[in-house]
């Protein structure tokens, strides 16, 4: 049978499993300590933000200052081929907004593009909220209404310097190698596993085959 290649998680962290996820990407999680486990980034920020627009809004407000401070390690194709797959309009609609918050990166130009419906309130916020405290400015100009009382907060402490996650998340490390791409996952996952097909490491990186086999066989003239 031909390789097939897989755009999009076909289950959603949860629980505990999303939490050792937003661990492993250095988020801060009250007494959590971090999480050595190797999650695809992109797979725990569109499963939490699943969460988080469920009602959650601390789980949300930790997505969006990941984003905001760890933007340049996001591998945009990989997010926007996860998002496209969704159907709840209001999670293409808060994935568009954070592609205008961070649209002074090209690449999210991408994202930004994936909703293109009417305005939508974020989920628990009321017309009278937007009366009493006015819009958030961080996405007054995007597919998402936020009310300026808080409701998603932005704080860098909630999460990890760029060098810390260097130390603790192999994807990180590689994508600041190489850069946000699916070779530079790959890398991270056969750096571990040496032993794994190509097949195998193209799902679960959601890339393609030719890059999985060229990456294994990189590898092996390395360690020649």
């Amino acid at each position: 049978m031909s390789f097939k290649r897989e755009k999009c998680l076909k289950k959603f962290l949860e629980g505990e499993e999303l939490t050792q996820g937003l661990l492993s990407l250095g988020i801060r999680i009250d007494d959590h300590l971090s999480s050595q486990q190797l999650f695809l980034p992109e797979d725990v920020l569109v499963s939490a933000s699943i969460e988080g627009l469920d009602g959650k809004y601390r789980t949300l407000s930790l997505v969006v200052s990941w984003c905001f401070y760890h933007f340049q390690k996001i591998n945009v194709m990989c997010l926007v081929n996860e998002v496209s797959k969704i159907e709840r309009p209001i999670v293409k609609a808060f994935w568009s907004a954070i592609g205008t918050v961070l649209s002074r990166d090209r690449r999210f130009k991408k994202l930004e593009k994936i909703y293109s419906g009417n305005r939508v309130n974020c989920p628990g916020a009321e017309e009278y909220h937007f009366k009493k405290y006015g819009e958030d400015p961080i996405f007054v100009n995007s597919s998402l209404k936020v009310p300026g009382n808080g409701l998603i907060r932005i704080r860098e402490r909630d999460t990890m310097s760029p060098s810390e996650l260097c130390k603790i998340n192999t994807f990180y490390r590689w994508r600041t190698i190489i850069g946000p791409s699916y070779r530079a996952d790959m890398w991270a996952l056969a750096e571990n596993n040496s032993n794994t097909k190509a097949a195998e490491l193209a799902r679960k990186c959601h890339g393609s085959f030719a890059t999985a086999h060229a990456v294994l066989q990189d590898l092996r003239y390395l360690r020649a």
